[in-house]
């Protein structure tokens, strides 16, 4: 299973026709393309090629697999000093918590299982397309250095880009070792299951069956 459906110098991306990059997509996809997906990759490639439009450096991914949950995120914009994580919600006006959750979900996974991402900052967005502006571009970092999502509209997307771009960081992004990097849980996930197993002591699967572990 490739890691990512369409991978690129960002550069190159917005120099691509975008029926290319539509048919680098279709074809790893594999399967019948229904009429919304292929809609909204078109909507993406057009998007993102016009709030990247500037930009000299960094990679960018379409449908890349997230570690532990098997899914894919829309974008991964991997860039100097930055991962930034892009959920689109095509067609959407209003933010949901399902939607919000995902996008943050995709950042804390990346985090916490892809041992690429463990020391970098991580920014989650939420882009509903047809979302009204809210007010001004607010990336609030948390401890663990995953910022809480950002939540815009097509008008906000190549300004947010921009101000992440231009955000000093002490993270040096390496897209090749990120790209060959592996799942692997952070010390800190390793430390909770350890301690929920000396908390339950030895589990009698006689009884009642093993905890699952979101690992």
């Amino acid at each position: 299973m490739k890691n990512a459906y369409y991978q690129a110098k960002i550069p190159a991306f917005c120099r691509a026709h975008s029926s290319f990059v539509l048919g680098e997509l279709t074809q790893a996809h594999g399967f019948v393309l229904e009429h919304l997906q292929r809609q909204a990759w078109i909507d993406q490639i057009a998007l993102l090629q016009e709030a990247l439009a500037r930009f000299s450096a960094g990679h960018i991914l379409f449908e890349f697999v997230i570690p532990r949950m098997g899914k894919r995120a829309d974008v991964i914009l991997c860039l100097p000093s930055a991962v930034v994580v892009i959920e689109f919600k095509v067609g959407a006006r209003e933010f949901l918590r399902a939607d919000i959750d995902q996008a943050h979900d995709y950042a804390l996974d990346l985090k916490n299982f892809h041992k690429g991402s463990h020391d970098l900052p991580i920014l989650p967005i939420l882009c509903a397309t047809a979302a009204e502006r809210a007010g001004a571009i607010d990336i609030r970092w948390s401890a663990d250095d995953v910022a809480q999502p950002v939540l815009i509209g097509v008008d906000a997307l190549a300004e947010t880009l921009a101000l992440i771009a231009d955000t000093q960081t002490n993270a040096a992004v390496d897209f090749e070792a990120w790209m060959e990097a592996g799942y692997e849980p952070t010390p800190t996930i390793v430390e909770a299951v350890q301690a929920l197993f000396q908390n339950h002591g030895v589990w009698n699967t006689s009884l009642a069956p093993m905890p699952a572990l979101a690992i």
